[in-house]
């Protein structure tokens, strides 16, 4: 059963507890008050979403009594208010995002289906300045390459979308974002500009008072204002329906603070050096640095830790580096976790990802990383990166770590504007506190191959934000929503979807000694290799160079002397289709991308 949970606030270290939850404690009655609640209700594009919660137990917090559902049957009665509209483009990538986050999607998809149009390559708009615009020496290449992969690249500058600064900068953005992601069907969205909420030429809106917010500009569905109080984003408009929680399109942005545009230059420049790398040179990614510093005597930081070794990097056959405070669990390959030992680890090898978690500010996750040791960070091999740890994204900060390691260390970052909130002493990360928001996004990343914007969409649609609001408000994406982890030279887009390493018709799979490689029907008479690499890239052996027929193709590799211990790439090339497999001699499968 869910629990009135206690709650700290990284920036001040106290208890608090939700509102919604204070007089719970001392009340002689079951919590909840029953088995099944309707969590909230929200729309992706023209799908209507239910979430819905059920809890076995109900527990009595003064008699201390459980009570257990045996047995039961949820039934949702609903009407179709309005029918759908009937020039309704539902793209496919919607319609996958769907697939993930509900339990009933084939049960209704029909209703949906007969509207569902198809569409062009996906779009993916970049919303600059023109003084921006015509001062980067880079984006004509950025966009070239986007282009190059598929997507159809819409440029709008603020002579479309309607300018201003601050404020009417966000409200502007956002209606022009709402008036086209529909027609248009937009995918991503990458801004370019300042991002400060007073000031800023491509601005954060502030949400509930306080709380600059880029979902704002991603949940296109309502007015963000559902008790017409005038005041955007509050917890009480999220209770009345609007804002939901279901992003329509994905949403990055590159924070340029200055007239240097250089600056917008060398990220750019890297972001498209990053796509475009070969399939077999990409493999020094596969390694995660996982720092944890302990931010009260309940939360070490080791749990954390813990769950992204097992859950991210073992799950996806991912080496790591943890650094922790404290040896269990673990132990830990780094201790103790302090700014010099971050900072040796990190310079001194190759890291794909990472997730940290401290206390911080603007300019420092303390222990962990400041703004001098982001200047040493190798920028040829950057890192995907979650920050948790308070105001590393602060907006209104110039020099925020955020913006930062983008500047120089990292190909993409979440962090979060404003301080955000844990629960202390928490070991399964099943909610939405900061800790499990960063873990879900790990996950989802490293073990799942999502882009970094559909990850940092999905963990919002997952959980219930009752009582964690400000943490869904606070995290941003700064970098390029469409790029992964995984994302190389041969992952381009079609115009339904993107071939990406996982399909139902190809199989790559790893059994003890053999690899067993299977074609759909369609593939006969297509040029295909699979080709074995070690991670420094060198190539092993072929089994497979020319054309091949449908059905199954097995190789035992047990007796190959070519394999000493170690850790070795498979990749499957036919056509447009690129699968990459790691195993290593123990003929273990540790992950099929």
């Amino acid at each position: 059963a869910p629990y009135p949970r206690k709650r700290a606030h990284r920036g001040i270290i106290k208890n608090v507890i939700p509102e919604k939850y204070a007089g719970i404690y001392c009340v002689n009655a079951f919590y909840p008050e029953k088995h099944v609640e309707i969590l909230s209700t929200g729309r992706m594009h023209q799908y209507k979403i239910a979430g819905i919660a059920y809890y076995p137990f109900r527990y009595n917090p003064v008699t201390g009594k459980l009570i257990k559902a045996s047995r039961g049957k949820i039934v949702v009665d609903y009407r179709q208010d309005c029918p759908i509209k009937s020039n309704a483009i539902i793209p496919y990538h919607i319609s996958q995002r769907i697939k993930r986050i509900v339990s009933n999607f084939d049960d209704f998809e029909g209703t949906y289906s007969r509207e569902l149009k198809k569409t062009g390559n996906p779009k993916y708009i970049i919303m600059a300045t023109e003084k921006i615009v015509s001062n980067s020496q880079a984006l004509n290449a950025f966009i070239t390459s986007k282009e190059n992969r598929g997507f159809d690249v819409q440029l709008v500058t603020d002579s479309i979308w309607g300018g201003g600064t601050g404020d009417s900068a966000a409200v502007n953005i956002r209606k022009w974002l709402k008036d086209n992601y529909e027609n248009l069907a937009i995918e991503y969205v990458l801004l370019i500009g300042s991002p400060h909420p007073l000031n800023g030429d491509v601005a954060m809106k502030t949400c509930d008072t306080d709380k600059p917010a880029d979902l704002y500009l991603s949940d296109l569905s309502g007015t963000w204002d559902g008790n017409s109080n005038g005041v955007c984003g509050e917890w009480a408009d999220y209770e009345s329906g609007d804002p939901d929680k279901y992003a329509e399109v994905h949403v990055g942005r590159i924070p340029l603070y200055t007239t240097d545009y250089s600056v917008l230059d060398k990220i750019l420049n890297k972001i498209i050096a990053y796509e475009n790398a070969q399939s077999d040179s990409i493999a020094w990614r596969w390694k995660m640095i996982i720092p944890m510093e302990p931010c009260d005597e309940q939360t070490p930081g080791n749990w954390i830790g813990e769950a992204v070794k097992k859950d991210a990097c073992e799950a996806a056959g991912w080496d790591y580096h943890r650094i922790y405070d404290f040896a269990d669990p673990g132990p830990p390959e780094s201790m103790p976790t302090d700014y010099a030992t971050v900072l040796d680890v990190w310079t001194g090898d190759t890291f794909g990802a990472c997730m940290w978690n401290t206390h911080g500010f603007a300019a420092d996750a303390l222990g962990i990383m400041n703004l001098a040791n982001a200047a040493k960070l190798n920028d040829r091999f950057p890192t995907s990166i979650f920050q948790c740890s308070c105001w590393n994204a602060k907006p209104s900060a110039l020099n925020n770590l955020a913006s930062a390691l983008l500047n120089n260390g990292a190909i993409m970052t979440v962090a979060g504007t404003i301080p955000t909130m844990y629960m202390p002493g928490q070991k399964v990360f099943d909610n939405a506190t900061d800790e499990s928001i960063g873990v879900n996004y790990t996950i989802a990343t490293v073990a799942d191959s999502m882009t970094s914007g559909q990850a940092l969409d999905y963990v919002h649609a997952k959980f219930d934000p009752t009582g964690w609001w400000e943490n869904y408000l606070a995290y941003v994406l700064y970098g390029d929503p469409s790029i992964s982890v995984y994302t190389h030279s041969n992952i381009t887009q079609t115009k339904e979807k993107m071939t990406s390493n996982v399909s139902d018709n190809y199989k790559l799979k790893i059994e003890g000694s053999k690899i067993v490689c299977t074609f759909p029907s369609s593939a006969i008479k297509k040029n295909a290799s699979l080709v074995v690499y070690n991670l420094q890239g060198k190539k092993l052996c072929t089994l497979i160079d020319g054309q091949v027929k449908g059905g199954t193709y097995i190789f035992n590799l047990k007796n190959n002397t070519a394999f000493a211990d170690g850790i070795y790439l498979c990749i499957l090339k036919c056509g447009a289709y690129i699968n990459t497999s790691k195993f290593s001699t123990i003929y273990q499968l540790n992950k099929r991308l």
